[in-house]
């Protein structure tokens, strides 16, 4: 009986043990000499952020109708494009406000090889036109 009693402690020190191991290993991951790394959202958060003038001009290119855009940085998504079978490549997409009016929509989306690359404006683009509720329904903005 005083053998199972040892080997048992002896195999929960080592679980512990383990544990802890594992805890430092990850942690040591996601550091840089004691400072902590960007995650890839947050390195394509600050891209966009600091290309929003350029994103702008492309809108205005497309859309000349709108003057400034106020972008909700809390919608940036990035999800796979599928043939069906496989995730052939991925999208972010940023949606915001325009012209300063509360009941208009836009988006914007950047075409990207894998989920963590960094957008470029060069591979911008718009799958859905800027819309405006009115009338009880969203209508493309003109």
């Amino acid at each position: 009986m005083k053998k199972k009693n040892w080997l048992m402690i002896v195999g929960i020190i080592c679980l512990i043990g383990g544990g802890v191991m594992v805890s430092q290993w990850q942690s040591e991951q996601f550091s840089l000499n004691g400072t902590t790394q960007k995650s890839p959202k947050e390195k394509q958060l600050e891209y966009l952020k600091a290309h929003e003038q350029e994103i702008l001009e492309k809108v205005k290119e497309w859309y000349p109708k709108i003057e400034s855009v106020q972008w909700d940085w809390d919608t940036l998504r990035v999800g796979g494009v599928s043939n069906g079978l496989f995730i052939t490549s991925y999208n972010l997409a940023i949606q915001g406000k325009f012209n300063y009016l509360h009941t208009t929509w836009i988006s914007v989306d950047f075409y990207l090889e894998k989920e963590t690359e960094i957008p470029s404006v060069e591979k911008m683009g718009m799958n859905h036109d800027p819309s405006i509720f009115r009338d009880g329904g969203w209508w493309i903005y003109e």
